[in-house]
């Protein structure tokens, strides 16, 4: 069975800490990160970014993960989580990386941690949406070994579609 995620434990830190890349600090966001969060998601994802409701639910106790790596105390990369212990789903909300950072397999270092923990805390599936024309999204989530499931209309805020994405994690 799928175990709740304990965010304050140094377990999980030390999870996300393995082969960060060099001179990056990695960090799990709390309550008093949102501010920090909120922008980073609005600088990289400008009408679809998490809005703040959202992400004080997310920050807050409860069954999500906001992790990331940051630069000289500045949030370089950032991936949002929902975590769903009944269906055993990790499911990614955002993703992302800063322009200035891009190139540096960022995001695939963000993708190896979530993988990390769903087969450490026992989730069987890791799922996300895609907009259709984000190739480099798209061609991040294929080479992590997601799989198009199909594509919802009009799923973002914006009104693009999506590709729903999923990847059956090994026990």
């Amino acid at each position: 069975m799928a175990q709740k995620l304990k965010r304050r434990t140094g377990e999980l830190l030390e999870l996300i800490s393995t082969s960060v890349p060099s001179g990056l600090i990695p960090f799990i966001a709390g309550p008093g990160d949102l501010d920090a969060v909120r922008a980073f998601s609005q600088e990289i994802f400008r009408d679809n970014a998490l809005d703040r409701a959202y992400l004080r639910h997310s920050l807050g106790p409860g069954h999500s993960l906001v992790f990331g790596l940051k630069m000289d105390g500045r949030i370089v990369a950032c991936s949002a989580l929902e975590i769903n212990m009944v269906q055993k789903r990790i499911y990614i909300t955002e993703i992302g990386v800063s322009e200035s950072c891009r190139g540096r397999n960022l995001a695939l270092w963000m993708m190896g941690r979530i993988q990390q923990i769903a087969a450490i805390y026992g989730y069987r599936h890791i799922t996300s949406h895609v907009t259709l024309g984000n190739t480099a999204s798209l061609n991040l989530h294929k080479k992590f070994g997601m799989k198009p499931q199909r594509v919802c209309a009009e799923y973002f805020h914006d009104g693009q579609d999506a590709y729903y994405m999923h990847k059956q994690v090994a026990a």
